[in-house]
């Protein structure tokens, strides 16, 4: 974008008057040829006609680009739209993307004190709308209100098939009024991706007031970090709007340089909307830095029937109130026909998370026979000190093929009893990594080393013991390959 806002205006403005017909080329011939071509002629050799309506199709089509990659350069210098309006909206692009954000603009705080609505409004009124189908826009900080957004999305084409708009660091952004009406309309509409982070978002009601069902709608991403959300209100009325689902991603993470704490949800009331997407495929939650999050039981009623979900990645990094996952496990339950499981709960900073046992997350995985990968995040948990739970829930997975845990930090932690004996016992594992690093109190290295080395040499396996001083000073240290955890423990 910094390279772009410096191109030449002036040589935007002549491509965007380009005219096929009267294009040269360096052999006559070719020149016949290529308009021939253009124009559906059977004889290449005879003379093209001076004019013909493929010409003027591809010549507002170009005209179309050009105009798209220059409004943003235009926009930023404040120069007048109209060539530009009048050029897209006469195009037949079906992929359109245009870059509004203000973040490198020099007079974007002038632009949108002053002209955003009238921008917007501009706009919308020449998007073209004949074969679009792919519409892309970052409207990120261009002070974009809610009276903007709803003037936006009732000029949606009704023929978009993919939408993907950035609303990121509007603060005038509150409710998202209006789109949902907008939404509506777009049946034939597949894939659908909003960005409200650093937004002024307060709210999902206003989406969900007056969204009618979009059946088509197969993959939905919510992204509303760092904005000023106080609960998913609304966001059960969005989704059993998209019955037809297969994937869906919820990003609320606070990034942790925020002075103020922008997202306080307490629990995820609203996502009950997800029950009974039998098509869901893969869930993505990130919930990263959510402090005031005390609860996950929705997470019950979310996953009943949800009876083809394979892929689900839950991110909890630094949210340090939990003692426990047992709503997770008891709503993981239900899922089976999972076969791969992501988790992350990790501190970010001190004093870390309060998670003190997994027992109840691993019994509700323990009977997931589908699942072939699991990977879990612990680094950090410094009140955890048992994997007992962890350990009969390997042994509980006949169809685990690929294992990653990570519990550096886990200072409190004593022994690992049983772990590698039941990765040993997975007829099916192909891969294992395990982390311990910091672990200061962890007994039975020794035991765990020896029963990950007796793995098929075909199994890919690495293993971090660094700083654990419970056993043989060999074991503790950082083994990347299997060929050196295996000289470790038959001495070489």
């Amino acid at each position: 974008r910094r390279r772009e806002i410096h191109f030449p205006l002036d040589t935007i403005l002549k491509a965007m008057d380009t005219r096929v017909q009267e294009a040269m080329a360096s052999v006559e011939s070719d020149r016949c040829h290529i308009l021939n071509a253009i124009a559906g002629s059977e004889d290449l050799n005879a003379e093209p006609p001076e004019a013909h309506g493929t010409y003027e199709a591809l010549n507002n089509t170009l005209a179309g680009r050009f105009a798209s990659a220059g409004w943003s350069i235009a926009w930023s210098r404040g120069e007048s739209m109209e060539q530009f309006t009048h050029k897209l909206k006469g195009s037949s692009q079906q992929r359109l993307h245009l870059d509004l954000s203000s973040g490198s603009t020099h007079n974007a705080s002038q632009r949108c004190s002053t002209k955003a609505r009238l921008d917007i409004t501009m706009l919308a009124e020449n998007l073209p709308t004949s074969s679009l189908d792919d519409l892309w826009i970052n409207f990120y900080g261009s002070g974009l209100c809610d009276a903007d957004v709803r003037i936006f999305g009732e000029h949606l084409s009704p023929k978009l098939r993919r939408l993907k708009l950035d609303f990121g660091g509007c603060k005038g952004l509150a409710k998202l009024d209006g789109l949902g009406c907008g939404l509506s309309h777009l049946q034939a509409l597949s894939a659908l991706e909003l960005y409200c982070g650093d937004s002024g978002l307060a709210s999902l009601e206003g989406l969900a007031r007056g969204l009618e069902p979009v059946p088509a709608l197969k993959s939905l991403v919510l992204d509303f970090r760092t904005c000023s959300l106080v609960n998913l209100a609304g966001l059960q009325s969005v989704l059993t709007s998209f019955p037809s689902l297969t994937a869906f991603t919820l990003d609320c993470k606070v990034s942790p340089q925020t002075q103020q704490q922008s997202i306080v949800m307490s629990g995820l009331d609203g996502l009950q909307g997800l029950a009974h997407h039998s098509n869901l495929e893969t869930l993505t939650m990130n919930l990263t830095n959510c402090k005031a999050l005390q609860s996950l039981n929705t997470l019950n009623s979310a996953f009943v029937g949800l009876s083809s979900l394979r892929t689900f990645e839950l991110v909890l990094d630094a949210c340090d109130q939990f003692t426990n996952l047992d709503d997770v496990g008891s709503a993981m339950s239900q899922l089976h026909a999972l076969a791969d499981f992501k988790l992350s709960l990790r501190e970010i900073r001190k004093p870390g998370p309060s998670l003190s046992s997994l027992d109840g997350l691993a019994r509700g995985l323990s009977g997931l026979h589908a699942l072939a990968e699991i990977k879990m995040n612990f680094r950090g948990c410094k009140s955890l000190a048992s994997l007992e739970g962890v350990v009969e829930m390997v042994a509980g997975l006949p169809a685990l093929a690929k294992c990653t845990l990570n519990f550096g930090g886990c200072s409190a932690l004593e022994k690992v009893s049983g772990l590698g004996e039941a990765l040993a016992g997975r007829p099916k594992l192909t891969s294992c990594s395990l982390e311990f690093p910091g672990c200061t109190a962890l007994g039975g290295i020794d035991a765990l080393a020896t029963a990950l080395a007796a793995l098929p040499e075909s199994c890919s396996c690495a293993l971090d013991l660094a700083g654990c001083k419970q056993g043989p000073k060999k074991f503790a240290r950082k083994f990347s390959t299997f060929a050196e955890l295996r000289a470790a423990v038959v001495g070489r």
